[in-house]
């Protein structure tokens, strides 16, 4: 299945970088390489992922995200890229839940 990362999303995951980056220089770019995987991941596996806020979520291995996704003309596009130690009444909000 394709899959397609909306603007916001991007956002979000270069966003997730940065801050790695200030953690550990050259953490942010596992981070990077380590969603790249999850994304080639959830082009096999797209829609057997828990329903949350009516998307997909698909939690990462190693860090604190989720992958929030809907499929659509069957290709996942993915709406956000949520850390999910943050408020989730962001999230809901963001996804007009």
């Amino acid at each position: 299945m394709l899959v397609r990362i909306k603007l916001e999303a991007r956002v979000d995951l270069e966003d997730a970088a940065d801050f790695y980056n200030t953690q550990a220089p050259g953490l942010g770019d596992v981070f990077l390489e380590h969603m790249d995987a999850q994304f080639v991941e959830l082009s096999r596996t797209a829609g057997i992922h828990r329903t949350i806020h009516d998307c997909y979520r698909k939690l990462v291995p190693k860090f604190p995200y989720a992958i929030y996704y809907r499929i659509i003309d069957n290709r996942a596009e993915i709406v956000a890229i949520f850390n999910q130690r943050r408020d989730q009444r962001i999230l809901r909000n963001r996804l007009g839940a």
